[in-house]
């Protein structure tokens, strides 16, 4: 089963083969790639799943809805990329406090 990441479709070669890469190969969203863990596991849940798909991924839909206890690395590499998380407003309503710029 390979649940490897995938390039976005909009990335080209070029974006990391010289010396003086550009911003968009390091930053946003051609730098990043598309997860394949979750259709790794639901391969392997079709082929050798035992537990129903549900109960797998319970521990972690109650995290996102409740929230964690942040610690001090978390809270720390947080503070350090508070500019660039503030820029960004989908990370805004995650990290700030309303229309603050003081991180939870």
């Amino acid at each position: 089963i390979d649940a490897r990441e995938a390039a976005p479709s909009n990335a080209h070669q070029r974006m990391f083969v010289d010396g003086n890469p550009p911003p968009s190969s390091v930053s946003g969203g051609l730098s990043i790639g598309i997860p394949g863990e979750i259709a790794g596991y639901w391969n392997a849940h079709k082929q050798y799943g035992k537990l129903p798909w549900s109960a797998l991924f319970r521990p972690a839909i109650d995290m996102c809805n409740e929230g964690i206890i942040v610690q001090k690395a978390l809270a720390f590499s947080i503070l350090q990329n508070k500019n660039k998380l503030y820029e960004n407003k989908s990370f805004r309503g995650v990290f700030f406090k309303g229309d603050s710029d003081e991180v939870y």
